[in-house]
């Protein structure tokens, strides 16, 4: 039942803003158009012949779904407060696609998934930002490039002037990887500069960046691998270490399991609890020597000669490899990272450029003169912000910008200045200071304003908006007033199940234990032993010395006429002897303790089917009040 009222409703809402002048049925003289019927109909219906039955049963079904729906919004659910947020949630989600736009993101999935084919080597030097002057930083990174262009060595201006702690560790040395493993202005620069060559500083949020490129190789595939790691410290020395690997790879030559003897030997606990297996990896995920010695192994199952890392001692064994896969396969994930990924701004920027022109966004160039006049850098302090003293009531109703119908105050813009920033950023001139803060919260305004035109603005937002509310409400609506009730209503539950107790009845039933042998002596002392009032228990330890073949033992309460072996027979208390019934091979011997003859089941044996039906009696119920309290006509005319 629920999937098929979810099923009508993502199709009768699909349709809904395609009204035509076909009206199908009113409900209550309120009418319902023909496309909505039709959609769903052929949508399930693929034959190329369609019976009058067909389309019957099918309106029946929409009428029940329609009715459902009125009454639920009838009764304002979609006031609920849980339903609100879920719509809302539902919404916000489904709004984000609409606010990005599609040809720049296809552009992107492209351009990541021809990176995604190239590994890239690359070094960095990195000079962070001030806190508000970034003059410094800039000026620093251009006298490292320039020293570059005279041809000092990149790996010394590393050591000397990079400010990423890891450049004493690796000289700013960053080994392998792809797209998507850093930021994507830095990932631009490290596709866009040739091999053996430096780029020009490079801005991202950590910094200023100059890159050296060192080589660029076709994309190693994703791998699984397993490993055991003995480590080199303070209490084992690296002979220790390399004796006791050697070790465990004699063990593994002789047949040892891999997997065991991880558990039992790595020192890395985190995998060794997983026996070995440290899932999935990619390019840049591990230091260099584990990468490059797991990718040398051929096939799955192949493992490696102990080899040393910075943390120890190794032996790795591949699991699986995935290839990268064609473009259709990796769009679903490319285009994941990419509203993850800073890269998702690029897009947002432009859908933002085409709203701003279609919503005619103009600046104010008067008003603007005059929030000039008012910002002096002195005004802001880290005590107090900015406190202009010309907040007068004239700046209320002075736009500072428009679009649309709307229009942005000069007062709300020196509000906005003097809650967002607590100084004046050293490097900026007033006037770029001002455009900053119009481009922040315009860009703001105008994303807030497409949001809330998306259901006027786009068809199939509006259905795919009224399709899920639809379902939600339904939902609510049906368990309300039919699966919670059937659960929750169990003086009304219990009154249905007096009333329709002969329609949950037990068959003849009988209590039995049922031995079977394949060896018709085995059978016979089986007989014996039971007729003396041995226990099952003691007549299988007796049996089934040597094998546990030579006896199976059944015992429990059976519906008679649904058991293989009762079925088809009338049976007494007692015990029965061997008997070849089938011609099977097989020999049975049936000890009947008790006989049940047939009865209606209590209401704890048949719950779980009493209550499916107690929902059919309320379902069927509701859609009766239903059909009395509204009138529906159906045009046939239109429908056939």
């Amino acid at each position: 039942m629920k999937r098929l009222i979810l099923m009508i409703t993502v199709f009768a809402s699909a349709y809904s803003f395609a009204q035509t002048e076909d009206v199908i049925m009113t409900i209550d003289g309120n009418p319902v158009y023909k496309s909505e019927f039709e959609y769903i109909f052929r949508k399930n219906n693929r034959q190329e012949t369609i019976t009058q039955k067909d389309l019957d049963e099918y309106m029946d079904l929409f009428v029940k779904f329609k009715l459902k729906v009125n009454e639920a919004k009838e009764i304002k659910l979609d006031t609920m407060s849980k339903l609100k947020q879920e719509l809302e949630g539902y919404r916000a989600q489904l709004a984000h696609q609409y606010l990005f736009d599609n040809d720049v993101t296809d552009k992107l999935i492209n351009e990541a998934y021809e990176r995604m084919k190239y590994d890239v080597h690359a070094s960095h030097i990195l000079v962070r930002l001030g806190v508000n002057d970034t003059v410094a930083a800039f000026n620093k990174i251009n006298e490292v490039y320039a020293r570059l262009e005279k041809g000092e060595k990149f790996n010394d201006l590393a050591k000397r002037f990079s400010e990423d702690p890891s450049v004493k560790n690796n000289g700013g040395d960053l080994g392998y990887f792809s797209a998507f493993r850093m930021v994507y202005p830095f990932e631009t620069g490290v596709y866009n500069t040739p091999v053996g060559s430096f780029s020009k500083p490079i801005r991202t949020r950590f910094g200023y960046h100059i890159i050296y490129v060192h080589d660029k190789r076709p994309a190693r595939p994703a791998m699984r691998a397993s490993h055991i790691l003995v480590k080199v410290d303070s209490t084992s020395s690296d002979e220790r270490a390399s004796k006791k690997i050697n070790e465990i790879l004699d063990l593994l030559k002789k047949g040892g399991d891999f997997s065991e003897l991880a558990i039992k030997y790595s020192d890395d606990k985190v995998s060794a609890a997983n026996g070995g297996d440290i899932d999935w990896f990619s390019p840049g995920d591990m230091v260099t020597e584990f990468e490059d010695v797991a990718h040398s192994l051929v096939k799955n199952g192949d493992y490696s000669k102990p080899f040393k890392t910075q943390y120890g001692w190794h032996i790795v064994k591949r699991t699986d490899k995935k290839e990268l896969g064609t473009l259709e396969d990796n769009t679903p994930l490319i285009k994941n990272k990419i509203n993850r990924d800073d890269r998702a701004q690029k897009s947002r920027q432009s859908k933002l450029t085409q709203l701003k022109k279609e919503y005619n966004f103009k600046v104010n160039a008067d008003a603007k003169k005059k929030l000039a006049k008012l910002i002096k850098k002195e005004n802001f302090s880290k005590e107090g912000g900015f406190k202009p003293e010309e907040l007068a009531s004239k700046y209320e109703n002075e736009a500072i910008f428009t679009y649309a119908d709307r229009s942005y105050s000069l007062k709300n813009m020196i509000m906005y200045i003097h809650e967002a920033n607590r100084e004046f950023p050293e490097n900026k001139s007033v006037e770029e200071f001002i455009d900053d803060n119009i481009n922040a919260i315009s860009s703001n305004q105008i994303i807030v304003y497409e949001r809330s035109v998306l259901y006027d603005k786009y068809p199939k937002f509006k259905a795919l908006i009224d399709e899920y509310t639809d379902g939600v409400l339904l939902f609510e609506l049906t368990d309300q007033k039919v699966w919670g009730k059937a659960i929750r209503d169990t003086t009304g539950l219990e009154e249905f199940y007096e009333a329709n107790k002969q329609n949950f009845m037990w068959k003849d039933r009988a209590d039995v234990v049922i031995y079977s042998s394949a060896n018709k002596k085995t059978a016979a002392k089986v007989y014996k032993l039971a007729k003396k009032g041995k226990t099952p228990e003691e007549i299988d330890a007796s049996i089934n010395v040597n094998s546990e073949l030579n006896l199976t033992i059944e015992k429990g309460v059976f519906e008679t006429p649904e058991h293989p072996v009762l079925k088809d027979k009338a049976w007494d208390a007692k015990l029965y002897k061997p008997s070849n019934q089938f011609g099977n091979n097989m020999f049975y011997i049936v000890d009947v303790k008790n006989v049940y003859p047939a009865q209606p089941k209590n209401i704890n044996e048949a719950r779980g089917l009493i209550v499916s039906k107690y929902q059919d009696h309320l379902e069927q119920q509701w859609v009766t009040a239903l059909m009395d309290k509204h009138k529906v006509v159906v045009n046939k005319n239109v429908l056939y």
